[in-house]
């Protein structure tokens, strides 16, 4: 809504936070609050205040004015009542309850919606707390495994925001906007729903309901890297001061740490002999990608003779060495197993992390394939005639609406259906992938078999009480 524009629609806010400025910023409003109703209420009615949507976004319930009228809701309403209602407060109109006075001049965060702290100048001290805070995050430190100059990257893109005692930073089930490091304060993290219902019966979901906050702790990554609701309400305990990062200048940190180290990884498996032979040179990106970065601590078994099978390695940090009689030592831009990752065999060496700590870029032969089959398609492709081409996705649509029609009569049992060869209880629990809003993903390895799939664990409960059940059906 635009400062002095005519109202025509009253709007119930859904998500999301709004700033108020008239002009200048004098609160917000947040899920629950309205905004808009003398637009309802007279005709001609021009804004008071100017309503701007604030971090990642905002969302209403919107009904405009001849809507409205057509309800008939204002026809038992007298005309003293009628002037009583048009004489509400601009304060208690915008915000649909009695506003704190605040201060005009300050200025609030677009990402979170907290005061800013605008005067304070970053010291050496501060500089430092927040390196080391985002080094000691575990998503960021260990996964992503940010470089120096990202970590740099957080200190210059952060600001500092106050957060009273009793204000909620976030809530449960909202969008994430930003990412939190704590200057000062208490704050404590809860999602007692969750906590209520199913504790820790499902494998992976057993963190604790509740979560403690202070100077130099990190919360909010999580929200902005997979782009889901936040999992938890944070509220300041006492009056605190956090170092704010908004979720845009976070992805961008991120994503350096992606490209650079895919271009980085393209580079060094070009260098590889045996790729550069086998793989169409546009596909090197493709290959980079697939490939995994694993870290190991000293004295760690890379591959064991004999027994790992169809592995390749490529040292990135630190070094690796032959511990089976032959001595040699591997260091950085150095690999071993290309004959092995090419032809599925086992390896004809054991190897050990010689370094306290050792990097290694790894592809399996699975994965290998992958490329190989696209460079084969490619190289199809590049011999076939414009006509041929057309002709075979043609062919590639037909099937495809042929499978799609297999599976609707499967559904509806009119195909008599084999066994599924997938066994649950046959399937062994290799480790965890990944963990969502509603549930776990597992790697699973059938016992008959041998192979590995890919398991997802739901939570019926949760999933009924967030109304995700047709979400669920949809995927």
């Amino acid at each position: 809504v635009s400062y002095g524009q005519v109202e025509e629609s009253l709007h119930v806010m859904v998500n999301g936070v709004c700033r108020v400025s008239i002009p200048q910023t004098v609160g917000q409003i947040n899920r629950g609050d309205f905004f808009g109703e003398s637009g309802l209420r007279m005709i001609g009615a021009t804004s008071s205040t100017m309503v701007v949507a604030m971090g990642g976004g905002a969302t209403t319930l919107s009904i405009r004015r001849r809507d409205f009228e057509g309800l008939d809701i204002m026809k038992g309403i007298g005309k003293r009542q009628r002037k009583v209602a048009s004489n509400w407060s601009v304060e208690e109109s915008f915000v649909g309850r009695a506003m704190e006075p605040r201060a005009s001049c300050v200025e609030y965060c677009e990402a979170c919606g907290l005061p800013m702290l605008s005067s304070y100048e970053m010291t050496e001290v501060d500089k430092a707390m927040i390196l080391n805070a985002v080094r000691n995050n575990k998503v960021l430190g260990d996964v992503m495994l940010l470089s120096e100059e990202q970590c740099q990257r957080f200190v210059d893109a952060v600001y500092l925001v106050k957060a009273s005692a009793g204000t909620e930073v976030f809530k449960r089930g909202h969008k994430g906007t930003a990412f939190f490091i704590v200057q000062e304060g208490y704050l404590e993290s809860k999602n007692e729903a969750w906590a209520d219902k199913r504790g820790s019966t499902v494998p992976g979901m057993d963190q604790p309901s509740h979560a403690q906050f202070r100077l130099g702790d990190t919360f909010g990554e999580l929200a902005l890297m997979y782009d889901e609701p936040r999992q938890a309400t944070v509220v300041a305990l006492m009056d605190s001061k956090l170092w704010v990062m908004p979720q845009v200048a976070f992805r961008d940190v991120i994503q350096i740490s992606v490209k650079a180290k895919l271009a980085e990884f393209e580079k060094l498996l070009r260098l590889v002999p045996a790729f550069a032979a086998a793989i169409d040179n546009s596909l090197f990106s493709m290959l980079a990608s697939i490939s995994e970065e694993i870290a190991f601590s000293k004295g760690q078994v890379v591959c064991k003779k004999e027994e790992d099978r169809g592995l390749f390695f490529m040292v990135l940090e630190g070094s690796c060495a032959v511990r089976d009689g032959e001595e040699k030592v591997y260091e950085k831009g150095q690999w071993f197993g290309e004959e092995q990752v090419m032809n599925d065999t086992e390896a004809t060496q054991t190897v050990m992390v010689e370094s306290d700590t050792c990097v290694l870029l790894v592809l399996d032969h699975d994965s290998l394939n992958v490329v190989l089959a696209a460079t084969g398609e490619l190289a199809q492709r590049k011999a076939m005639s414009k006509t041929e081409l057309f002709r075979k996705q043609v062919y590639k649509v037909i099937s495809s609406l042929k499978g799609l029609r297999l599976f609707g009569n499967l559904k509806a049992g009119k195909i008599p259906t084999e066994k599924s060869p997938v066994e649950l209880a046959r399937c062994e629990v290799v480790g965890g992938l990944g963990e969502g809003s509603f549930g776990s993903v597992w790697l699973v390895r059938d016992s008959a078999n041998k192979r590995e799939y890919a398991l997802k664990v739901m939570d019926k409960e949760r999933l009924r009480e967030e109304d995700q059940e047709a979400m669920v059906s949809n995927e």
